[in-house]
């Protein structure tokens, strides 16, 4: 019986994905619902002025000459409609996962899948334009993953419907890969590592916190390997630090700059750290970074 419970257990762990822990994930789902009862709305209204447009043209004009266009904006009214459903199908199965070892993509078409080290580099085209006279404007971005043997196209429709500095956020933290175009997506270095017998605790305790373990359990990790807790916590606010840092330097852009200047802003006027904290997911950062970036930053305005 116990041996049965192992068993059922065992087939009840989920499988490791091969690209590793997820950072984030965007989907156009939202959009894609919201065009496709749009579409029903246009069609149904097309179909009833096209297949009642005599008594139409009746009703509103006393004209049967009329007859005839306003069944032309029926089936237009109705047309337009089938081209929003099938946008909305589109947007619907369209989805981006950013993972550890690379990006996964969803849509119409299938799933296409490319490793970091597979990638020759990321081409990040931004397009800036005045919408009014005011001086208003509005950018949309182009993101395209190039491999010598294949691509993933990210288009201005797909990246309007979700965060799309969050995207590029997110590549710039984990991509590793040299960026082109308005916003190149860029990564520190990799790290060297040592060759041999030795155990390198401290570059074993950042890569788990890479991986998404928490800071409390690589702490009981480097006293099981004999590190004294006083400096196991020393080491553990070491790499929290340096990795804040080297993803706060990284964060160069306009947007970027932006979004930290409001984040610290907000921490000096005294709003609740978890407030900034949700603020910096909603734009992008990961999730493994927001706790480091708002302590760093507390830390400062001490």
């Amino acid at each position: 019986m116990a041996k049965e419970r192992r068993r059922e257990s065992k087939s009840e762990t989920p499988t490791k994905d091969r690209l590793g822990k997820l950072h984030g994930r965007f989907s156009a789902r939202t959009r894609g619902i919201w065009l496709f009862v749009t579409a029903v709305l246009l069609t149904i209204f097309g179909l009833v002025v096209a297949l009642h447009a005599g008594g139409i043209a009746r009703a509103m004009s006393e004209n049967e000459e009329l007859r005839t266009a306003y069944s032309i904006l029926g089936w237009l009214f109705f047309g337009i409609g089938v081209s929003c459903a099938v946008l909305g199908v589109m947007h619907t199965m369209e989805s981006l996962e950013i993972r550890k070892r690379g990006v996964r993509h969803r849509n119409w078409r299938g799933t296409h899948e490319l490793f970091w080290d597979e990638m020759e580099r990321i081409d990040i085209e931004d397009i800036t334009t005045t919408v009014d006279d005011g001086g208003g404007r509005r950018t949309r971005y182009k993101i395209t993953f190039e491999a010598d043997y294949s691509r993933i196209k990210l288009g201005s429709g797909f990246l309007n419907a979700v965060s799309a500095l969050g995207v590029i956020q997110l590549l710039k933290l984990h991509s590793g890969v040299p960026g082109g175009g308005g916003s190149g997506a860029r990564r520190r270095p990799k790290r060297k590592r040592r060759t041999g017998g030795e155990l390198d605790v401290f570059e074993e305790a950042r890569d788990q916190l890479e991986d998404g373990m928490s800071p409390a359990d690589v702490e009981v990790w480097l006293i099981e390997h004999d590190v004294p807790q006083p400096a196991a916590a020393a080491m553990i606010d070491k790499i929290m630090a340096q990795t804040t840092k080297q993803a706060m330097a990284e964060m160069d852009s306009p947007d970027d700059m932006i979004i930290m200047k409001q984040a610290r802003n907000q921490l000096a006027s005294g709003t609740n750290p978890e407030k900034v904290k949700r603020y910096l997911r909603e734009h992008g950062v990961g999730e493994d970074m927001v706790d480091a970036i708002v302590a760093s930053m507390r830390r400062e305005l001490l």
